[in-house]
């Protein structure tokens, strides 16, 4: 059974609190619910409560991405969701069930009191067996560094790898004999009264999280990102220290969906994917330079010289025979040097167009396959795709990615049909 584990009990807002879009421009476009809590509080308890602020979230939302077929459908399920008063964890859950209704998904919060009961035995062992826990981590992060890599998670020592919610989420440490979360401090007996009595106000930290995964059910693998696959170098063996199977990692296929016009761009301008992740200035004057010749202004000042050349010897003849025409001559001249100027003009205004409108091509290809200079699923909103194409564009997504491969994969929106 897949399971979504949510971050519920993140307290780092400001890093969910907006998503990108693409306008009808193809510029790139932050959405946002501005508006931070009091405290660093675990998302799991902020509720969208200001309505001019979901308003313009919303309008920015229907400007941003115009009308379609689509359109008034998914306005509709967002607005349900992302209403005054809604839970941001329960709206996000909600929506991702509707997008992924027939694929058997589970999204699961850890920050359901239920949950929070069921793990008490966890976060009292944790505090139980600090010295064990911390001996243990010592000695995993001194054989990492001794083969030359580099801790992914780095702990103070006295901290003991949970958290304490009140008026805010903090860290709790052990010091001088005391467990200490900001401005509240316990004796170890008090600290696992306060576990058995209020498990809501606990939660793992990075290093313990997945533990406590494993604890709540049984975890046959785990897939994650390059960085939350690094961490299991230390955490591995925590899973045998709390008697819980270790599960298999495997990294989870990352994919950029290619339209059809960015397509034809990347193959008329011969540009590869793995440019787009390079300095995109590089690939325009790559591109640009394949299209106009490096050396027409040289060209044209032969032409002009060679043109005077021939002119000044007809000349020079023609007055011989009649020096009365020496005027017409010079204006006949200046109005052929007049022509040649306005004709290189228009040439390279021609080319200066040209050069804008490739530009811009070549940005909104950047902006769609690299946005925020990183890769498409970590920036890019799926309501871009399923306004333009439809809902069914979730289902072609699920049919095309292959979850077995390593590899960044290209999924070409050309095959689709709605």
């Amino acid at each position: 059974m897949p399971v979504f584990w949510i971050a519920a009990d993140d307290h780092d807002f400001a890093e969910i609190n907006h998503t990108y879009l693409l306008n009808r421009d193809g510029e790139l476009v932050r959405v946002e619910y501005p508006v931070m809590p009091e405290y660093p509080v675990p998302v799991s308890e902020i509720t969208l409560g200001n309505p001019e602020a979901i308003q313009a979230m919303h309008g920015l939302i229907r400007e941003t991405l115009g009308e379609s077929d689509f359109t008034e459908s998914l306005y509709d399920q967002l607005a349900v969701n992302y209403q005054d008063g809604a839970n941001v964890v329960v709206a996000f859950g909600r929506l991702m069930a509707q997008l992924t209704a027939d694929y058997g998904l589970v999204l699961f919060s850890p920050a359901d009191p239920a949950a929070k009961r069921l793990a008490k035995p966890l976060f009292a062992e944790i505090v139980e067996r600090q010295d064990e826990l911390h001996q243990l981590m010592g000695s995993t992060n001194r054989r990492i560094e001794r083969a030359s890599y580099h801790l992914q998670v780095e702990k103070n020592e006295q901290a003991i790898h949970l958290f304490y919610h009140q008026k805010g989420r903090w860290p709790i440490v052990h010091r001088d004999g005391r467990f200490q979360a900001g401005e509240y401090s316990f004796s170890k007996d008090e600290l696992l009264a306060k576990i058995e009595e209020s498990p809501e106000c606990f939660s793992p930290d990075v290093l313990t999280r997945p533990i406590m995964q494993s604890f709540l059910f049984p975890t046959l693998a785990q897939m994650g990102g390059p960085s939350e696959i690094a961490y299991f170098a230390q955490i591995n063996p925590l899973f045998e220290m709390f008697r819980l199977p270790t599960p298999v990692h495997t990294a989870r296929p990352t994919a950029t969906l290619v339209e059809k016009r960015h397509e034809k761009v990347m193959a008329q301008a011969e540009i590869s994917f793995e440019e787009l992740a390079g300095d995109i200035e590089q690939v325009i004057n790559r591109v640009m330079a394949k299209d106009f010749p490096e050396d027409i202004e040289r060209e044209f000042q032969q032409l002009r010289a060679d043109l005077f050349g021939r002119f000044e010897k007809f000349s020079d003849k023609s007055l011989q025979f009649d020096p009365s025409l020496k005027e017409f001559a010079q204006q006949t001249a200046g109005k052929i040097d007049f022509s040649i100027k306005a004709f290189e003009g228009k040439v390279f205004g021609a080319h200066k167009r040209k050069s804008k409108e490739v530009r811009d091509r070549l940005y909104r290809l950047w902006h769609a396959l690299y946005p925020n200079r990183s890769l498409q699923d970590r920036s890019l909103n799926i309501s871009y795709f399923i306004a333009k194409y439809g809902p069914g564009v979730v289902s072609f997504l699920f049919e095309r990615l292959d979850p077995d491969q390593s590899a960044h994969q290209l999924i070409s929106l050309s095959e689709y049909t709605d």
